[in-house]
């Protein structure tokens, strides 16, 4: 079975500034797997250089290929099934500045839903949301999944992800150092440690 995603000994600098430093992922077919962390730890940084918006210091990152639309009215077929398809459909005229934060973030879901992925990142897409907007958007990416998405997210909410991913990869200062199940890296020490100041990780509700 061929991987969503592999990444080997993936590196960043920023000048002085080690910001992820040999990173290995893997994220098969159908997965959903969850990358946390303190703040400061790497994980945007890591999302950026898989996305493309940096180049990476050392070594390769492989995704797997994105299908597009063949031409503007299929465009325009998949971009109203799947506004339907996060909830949009009844705003779907709304300019995006006159969204709720909870409806732009359908939205920013929605963008990444209209290239046709593979595989999805999300970066903390419930950031502010209360917790029944939260439930909402944990019932889209669970939706997304039985269409076929593996999914990589970052997510400070914590019961969130616990609930969501298949497996949880912890970075701490730039480096990886946890890789496992949910339930097991939330208690891993090393884990509650890294988070001690920012509020330790807490178990599934």
């Amino acid at each position: 079975m061929t991987t969503g995603l592999e990444i080997r000994g993936l590196s960043k600098r920023f000048g002085g500034l080690q910001a992820v430093n040999r990173f290995d992922l893997t994220v098969a077919p159908g997965e959903i797997v969850g990358l946390i962390g303190p703040n400061g730890a790497g994980k945007t940084t890591v999302f950026h250089l898989i996305a493309g918006f940096h180049a990476p210091s050392d070594e390769n990152v492989m995704v797997g290929a994105f299908n597009r639309a063949r031409d503007v009215a299929a465009a325009r077929r998949q971009a109203a099934e799947i506004v339907d398809f996060v909830g949009l459909g009844p705003r779907r005229d709304v300019p995006a500045r006159n969204l709720t934060l909870a409806d732009r973030k359908r939205l920013e879901v929605a963008r990444g839903l209209a290239t046709g992925p593979r595989l999805l990142l999300l970066d903390e897409v419930m950031a502010g949301l209360n917790a029944t907007e939260i439930e909402a958007i944990i019932g889209l990416i669970r939706r997304i999944h039985e269409r076929g998405v593996s999914l990589l997210i970052i997510e400070h909410v914590m019961r969130a992800i616990l609930a969501l991913s298949h497996r949880l990869v912890v970075l701490h200062h730039g480096e990886k150092i946890a890789d496992g199940a949910p339930a097991a890296v939330a208690r891993d020490p090393r884990v509650v440690e890294a988070y001690l100041g920012e509020g330790a990780v807490e178990g599934p509700r």
